[in-house]
């Protein structure tokens, strides 16, 4: 909905058996491709490790080369969150001002660093006023993390809190389409330029992520 585009066919499709997880993906604007998820299924948010397993399966059996894959999961501690995270090459955690945003965000840092040995993770602070504020979040979350958890946690950068997103929700499409030269969509160059700068360090781990070997780009012998 958000950047304007109508699926015809959804991860429902996937699982249900009617569609490969390659006939679903859908172009997007520049020049992405979006897998749709699912609506409609009471069970979505808390798939079972068969579904699981599935998309994981239907990922690694893509032909098509991509340069950067992002899973974009909901906000809590679910088992969804915590599978596609340890899944993940990255695990970016997006985190606002608001003590409650800081407080959920330790949860989740807590949970994946105590059960599942996450060790690395990098801060994306939205809605801030300015550099400085976003700096601010990102030193209370680093305070509290370095008290409790053994973990890495380093700044990504943040998305400032402007008007021209809501008018690019409101007119659905990408904020940088819409309003290029907003300070939102300055923001998000500067992410996107970071990403792809660090995108060759990459930090192999275990667990389920032999999955993405064609991504990580290294055959299944050496993960």
């Amino acid at each position: 909905m958000l950047i304007g585009i109508s699926p015809d066919h959804t991860l429902n499709d996937v699982f249900s058996g009617k569609k490969r997880l390659d006939e679903i993906i859908t172009e997007g604007p520049g020049g992405i491709r979006v897998i749709p998820a699912g609506s409609g299924l009471p069970d979505f948010t808390s798939l079972g490790l068969q579904e699981r397993v599935k998309i994981m399966d239907e990922l690694d059996a893509l032909e098509e080369d991509f340069d950067i894959l992002i899973i974009d999961t909901e906000a809590g501690i679910s088992d969804n969150v915590t599978y596609f995270n340890s899944a993940s090459q990255e695990i970016v955690v997006v985190v606002t001002p608001e003590p409650t945003s800081i407080t959920d965000v330790y949860a989740l840092i807590k949970l994946l660093a105590t059960r599942h040995a996450e060790r690395y993770f990098k801060v994306l602070v939205n809605m801030a006023r300015d550099t400085d504020d976003a700096l601010q979040v990102f030193a209370k979350l680093s305070n509290v993390t370095s008290r409790f958890l053994d973990i890495s946690l380093d700044y990504l950068g943040c998305v400032v809190r402007d008007d021209a997103v809501l008018d690019a929700v409101k007119s659905q499409k990408p904020v940088l389409e819409l309003c290029p030269d907003s300070a939102a969509a300055g923001c998000f160059t500067t992410l996107a330029r970071r990403i792809l700068e660090n995108s060759g360090e990459r930090r192999v781990k275990g667990n389920v992520q032999f999955f993405f070997r064609r991504f990580l780009g290294a055959p299944v012998e050496s993960l």
